[in-house]
C-alpha cells in the first residue's frame, strides 16, 4: 500500500455522495495530497493552472489566471469516478 494514501480518503469527482478509502485502485483515481500534482499546478486564488500564469502579452480579459500564483495545496480528499455505483 501507498504509505502517502495512509489515513486519506476519496469523494466521486461528479458530486455524488460516495466516501471511501483512497485507493490506486479506484476508477481514474487521483492522489490530491501534499506533493501532488492538484496541490503544486493549481492556484489557491483563481482555481486555473499555473502555466496560465505565465501566458505574458496577453490582454487580462483572456485570461482567467490573477496576477501572482500560489499553490492551492493538499486537497482535504483525493478524487476518483465512482460511476454513480456502489463502490
Amino acid at each position: 500500500m501507498n504509505t502517502h494514501l495512509n489515513g486519506r480518503s476519496a469523494k466521486c469527482m461528479l458530486g455524488c455522495p460516495y466516501e471511501v478509502v483512497s485507493s490506486t485502485l479506484l476508477p481514474h483515481f487521483e492522489f490530491m495530497g501534499v506533493g501532488s500534482y492538484y496541490a503544486e499546478n493549481f492556484c489557491g486564488v483563481c482555481h486555473t493552472h499555473h502555466d496560465a500564469h505565465a501566458l505574458e502579452g496577453l490582454p487580462k480579459r483572456t485570461s482567467l489566471a490573477c496576477d501572482d500564483f500560489t499553490p492551492v495545496g493538499p486537497a482535504e480528499f483525493d478524487s476518483f469516478l465512482c460511476c454513480g455505483s456502489a463502490v
